[in-house]
């Protein structure tokens, strides 16, 4: 992620609010491998933001430190193509 996309983070969550302004509805958003660009602090920053959000992630990992903000009702990994809710062995 550059400086540029970096110092834009606060203001694209903000559009969040322009649309339930402008439309009454929530956006659903779509964030791709977004976790491999933040450190741990803009991680946690992002999942708060989106709480109570609907949200689709997609990630290569994710930290035990961002893990325990994500219920595990709503994690799902993808395996030889096939899509499997969390494991409880499963890290």
């Amino acid at each position: 992620m550059s400086f540029r996309e970096r110092k834009e983070e606060p203001a694209r969550l903000a559009e969040i609010d322009l649309i339930r302004e402008e439309t009454g509805e929530l956006p659903v958003l779509l964030l791709d491998d977004v976790f491999s660009e933040l450190d741990e602090s803009r991680q946690k920053y992002l999942l708060e933001s989106i709480d109570g959000l609907q949200a689709f992630v997609t990630c290569t990992g994710i930290e035990d430190s961002v893990r325990k903000y994500i219920s595990r009702d709503n994690l799902f990994y993808v395996e030889n193509g096939n899509i499997i809710p969390q494991k409880e062995n499963r890290h």
